[in-house]
């Protein structure tokens, strides 16, 4: 009825199969049909096919590496707002470049025409001046006889007369970026102890347009031949 003791315990080993592969041990063979036990041949377990994640516990796949859609979809969002940021900061930088080099042109445009103007009539013997016209007689002793500083056309021009003929050259207004919108002198008078009168100060007042952006100045100065001390 029951198998004998010594075939209890003939159980059959993994490395029992026979060289053919019939997957029955040797030990096996001896034992009724209904007692025979099945092993599976010697060897590693079969690894999973190339391509194919191995499973994990609970039944479940491992995911790939990588980034999904969603991910992509906010990377692409963010980088395109540090883009745009960096874009304004960029552009707001190179307006202000124009904005200041519009006023340095300007400037130099400025204090070239009227610091010229003002060393001449700081060093004349007389100065008459006009709305637009500002007329010196220089000091004893110099080469030339006259000079004018007139606004006419959109431009300053200063005229030099010597013994040799007279000299215009333009100083503002001609093609260099900078027009002269506005151009107006006037001058301080007195009266000396013998009645006679002469110039204090002279101010000028210079309104300038340099691409669009305007600019004014104004300067003042004193032929020191006609102060009193």
């Amino acid at each position: 009825m029951y198998p004998q003791a010594d075939n209890l315990f003939s159980r059959p080993t993994r490395c029992d199969a026979d060289a053919r592969g019939t997957g029955v041990s040797p030990s096996s063979k001896a034992l009724p049909a209904n007692e025979r036990t099945l092993t599976r041949p010697c060897g590693p377990p079969p690894s999973a096919a190339p391509g194919h994640d191995e499973p994990s516990g609970g039944g479940k796949t491992r995911r790939r590496g990588g980034y999904t859609l969603a991910e992509t979809i906010l990377a692409v969002a963010i980088t395109a707002s540090l883009l745009a940021a960096l874009a304004v900061a960029t552009h707001a930088s190179l307006l202000s470049y124009g904005e200041n080099e519009k006023i340095a042109t300007v400037t130099q445009a400025a204090r070239f025409v009227l610091t010229r103007m003002m060393d001449d009539i700081r060093t004349a013997a007389a100065v008459e001046t006009t709305t637009s016209r500002v007329s010196i007689i220089p000091p004893a002793g110099s080469s030339e006889t006259m000079i004018v500083y007139e606004y006419t056309g959109g431009q300053i021009r200063c005229s030099r007369t010597t013994a040799a003929g007279t000299v215009q050259e333009v100083l503002l207004g001609g093609g260099e970026g900078v027009t002269v919108d506005t151009f107006a002198a006037s001058a301080e008078m007195a009266q000396d102890d013998e009645g006679g009168w002469y110039t204090t100060r002279v101010v000028v007042r210079l309104c300038m347009n340099a691409k669009d952006q305007p600019f004014d100045m104004t300067v003042s100065a004193a032929p020191r031949r006609n102060q009193s001390y």
